[in-house]
């Protein structure tokens, strides 16, 4: 009988040594499944972002049909009838009036 005493403290302390190893281990396995659910929805999410962000780019590219081809000073003087720092702008006024 003495034996069996000794024998049932060793069972005892090794099956709550396996318990909670095996409680750890499932809490670890949810946590990490509720991560990884997380991260797929974060996914989904900055997929949609860079979708609606390329739509946007194409969309001011395509703006009016004008597709950026020269360089910038010719579309500013152009488009946006902007001058130059200290630059003396002459005005036709003959040809306002036509």
């Amino acid at each position: 009988m003495n034996l069996r005493k000794k024998f049932l403290g060793q069972f005892t302390v090794v099956a709550m040594l396996v318990i909670f190893v095996v409680f750890t281990l499932a809490n670890s396995f949810v946590i990490q499944f509720s991560k990884v659910k997380q991260y797929k929805k974060e996914i989904i999410t900055l997929n949609k972002q860079i979708e609606n962000t390329q739509s946007q780019i194409k969309y001011l590219k395509n703006i009016q049909g004008y597709t950026f081809n020269g360089d910038l000073e010719s579309v500013a003087r152009e488009k946006l009838n902007m001058v130059k720092f200290n630059e003396i702008v002459f005005i036709d006024v003959s040809r306002e009036g036509n």
